[in-house]
């Protein structure tokens, strides 16, 4: 349950294209949640993160971001999972980082607890 698999990541282009096309987002402070029901039945939640160079232009930087990110998705997602389990819902979602200064981990992980609710009542 806390584990973040590669079959949970959302690497599909033509999935990826289609959830920024047509997908809803939902914005808190800093971080954009970017998200659009599935076709696919295999896992309930596929996630990916996005650090724009734009905003944040050392690499290092960016991947500091992007593991704040991960860890918080890694641990908070079951409440996700719980609801898509209990609704019969297959969810694809982008999650983008839209500051350019760096937070501490546990405000990240407030801030997509935050967005997680957020995503639950309106579904």
């Amino acid at each position: 349950m806390y584990t973040l698999s590669k079959s949970e990541r959302l690497c599909n282009k033509t999935s990826i294209q289609n959830l920024f096309l047509n997908g809803q987002s939902i914005s808190e402070d800093f971080i954009r949640l970017v998200y659009l029901k599935s076709n696919q039945t295999q896992e309930y939640l596929k996630s990916q993160i996005v650090v724009p160079k734009k905003n944040v232009s050392r690499a290092v930087d960016r991947n500091y971001i992007k593991r704040q990110i991960k860890e918080s998705i890694r641990k908070n997602k079951f409440v996700l999972i719980d609801f898509f389990k209990a609704n019969e819902v297959f969810m694809n979602c982008a999650l983008i980082y839209q500051s350019k200064n760096k937070y501490p981990s546990y405000i990240v992980e407030e801030k997509i607890i935050v967005l997680f609710k957020r995503l639950i009542s309106k579904l």
